[in-house]
């Protein structure tokens, strides 16, 4: 199969820390990397009264 690099093992590792994934596929002598990471979302402020337009 494929072997992982450093870079590769990094990614994985620091994908994984966050909540995330990796995956790696080979297609027809394409290299794919896929790599999923969690970005934290903010709340935005929706209460109407405390706007100050």
């Amino acid at each position: 199969m494929f072997k992982n690099g450093t870079g590769l093992s990094n990614i994985k590792t620091v994908a994984e820390k966050y909540g995330g994934a990796m995956n790696i596929e080979v297609k027809e002598n394409v290299f794919i990397l896929h790599v999923l990471l969690i970005i934290p979302g903010y709340q935005e402020d929706t209460d109407i009264s405390k706007k100050t337009d």
